[in-house]
């Protein structure tokens, strides 16, 4: 076990080479072709188990849209040892404190509980039964079907939502998977054509050792891994399939304007997007992080405390495994609505393509260094971020790395992300207005 105390925990020190504790920096070994991500924390109480999978909604096929995801549910309704919903429930409770579950993204579909130390084999082997060996009965399909409905129309809420959705993504993503999987649920019409036998060969073709990958944090001794390495060194072998890799496409369109009403929803003020998707570029994450940082630092400043607009502002940035994704969310009042766009517009020119907000950057750059610094990280945390890490970029990126970019991060840096994430061809600006009363 490792000998760490609260002081050299906590003692994060100005420089990333001087961490003295990166909650990131996993260790690696592997049973047969799967790797075996793992990080001992001695404080942790318990151990946290993330199986993941490299099959998400952008491979389910076209016409079974959801089918990913259908498959997701169907792992909790019966093994052999646990055969129906009633004994997985009460094993979850009994011997995961409550924890089993699951998601589905685009990208993969991850498994995930925390036991305590001394039920680890147990709770290994029923979670590896379950995934690897699910019953996949004819009615326990229907009954899925049911509830994955229901989950579906909680997502897309009517039938004018549901045709705006499909108008929007069709016409911002021509041609991508974006455009088909607006959700990982799929669409109500793909989830009813989906059939007991899709889900049994989806679970065969992509549920094997060459599609996984296994990250464990928490109460971990060499013991702990060598048990995983015996539980799971006989699961199903196949051929790997390789990355999902897609090339984001110049939109349709660039400005579309809806009145609520028009599209199911209602609304009191005016909800205003301006969003770019993109393919991913050859600079650091932190880069384009820097960016959004700083604009919404100032869109907040110019927009809220000086002209009270709006509430506030969120600016977003995400990656993905092959797109980067930028985006401004801000309510307002209708008769502000030119206001706030010619605001943004103008502060985002300001910050790319002059230095007036250089020093802005710097204090941007400290406080948020300050912040990475000052996260506090625990268990389950460490487990789901290293998870989406290894979906994302293939690897764990450590704390050092992290703040080591943001600490030798240049302004002109920043503005060259800026530059190309606010691209012209790129950019889409999506207006809701507020609902017309009569």
């Amino acid at each position: 076990m490792l000998d760490l105390t609260l002081s050299a925990y906590t003692q994060l020190m100005n420089t990333s080479a001087q961490l003295a504790f990166d909650p990131y920096n996993f260790s690696k070994t592997e049973v047969g072709s799967v790797p075996i991500y793992y990080k001992n924390l001695p404080w942790a109480p318990c151990i946290h188990i993330y199986i993941s999978f490299n099959t998400g909604a952008f491979h389910d096929p076209v016409g079974k849209e959801g089918l990913s995801h259908f498959l997701e549910h169907m792992i909790f309704d019966g093994s052999p040892s646990l055969p129906d919903r009633k004994a997985t429930h009460e094993w979850r409770k009994t011997e995961t404190l409550g924890s089993w579950n699951a998601y589905t993204s685009h990208y993969n579909t991850a498994y995930h509980l925390k036991c305590l130390p001394e039920k680890l084999k147990r709770v290994l082997t029923l979670m590896k039964e379950q995934v690897f060996f699910p019953l996949l009965r004819d009615e326990d399909v229907e009954h899925e079907r049911k509830v994955i409905t229901q989950e579906a129309w909680g997502y897309f809420q009517n039938e004018k939502l549901l045709a705006y959705i499909r108008e929007f993504t069709g016409k911002v993503f021509p041609g991508h998977s974006l455009s088909r999987v607006s959700s990982a649920l799929g669409w109500p019409e793909t989830v009813a054509l989906i059939s007991a036998q899709d889900i049994r060969t989806w679970h065969k073709d992509n549920y094997h050792t060459d599609n996984m990958n296994i990250v464990i944090t928490g109460n971990i001794d060499d013991t702990s891994i060598q048990l995983f390495k015996k539980i799971f060194s006989d699961t199903p072998v196949a051929a790997q399939k390789p990355p999902l890799l897609e090339n984001i496409p110049t939109p349709l369109l660039t400005e579309i304007t809806k009145i609520a009403d028009e599209i199911g929803l209602i609304k009191e003020q005016v909800e205003i997007s301006i969003s770019a998707l993109k393919d991913l570029p050859l600079f650091k994450r932190e880069h384009e992080k820097a960016f959004g940082a700083l604009l919404q630092d100032i869109l907040h400043e110019r927009l809220r405390d000086e002209k009270a607009l709006c509430y506030g502002v969120h600016v977003s940035t995400r990656r993905s495994s092959d797109y980067i994704n930028f985006g401004i969310d801000i309510k307002t009042s209708e008769e502000h609505l030119n206001v706030v766009k010619e605001t943004i517009d103008a502060e985002i020119h300001t910050i790319l393509h002059t230095e007036n907000y250089k020093n802005r950057f710097e204090q941007v750059k400290k406080t948020n260094l300050e912040q990475l610094r000052a996260q506090e990280h625990d268990s389950d945390d460490i487990a789901q971020t290293a998870t989406s890490e290894l979906v994302r970029i293939q690897k764990i990126k450590t704390l050092s790395e992290a703040l080591s970019n943001r600490e030798t991060m240049t302004f002109e840096e920043m503005q060259n992300a800026g530059v190309y994430l606010f691209d012209k061809k790129y950019i889409v600006t999506e207006v809701v207005l507020p609902s017309r009363k009569d």
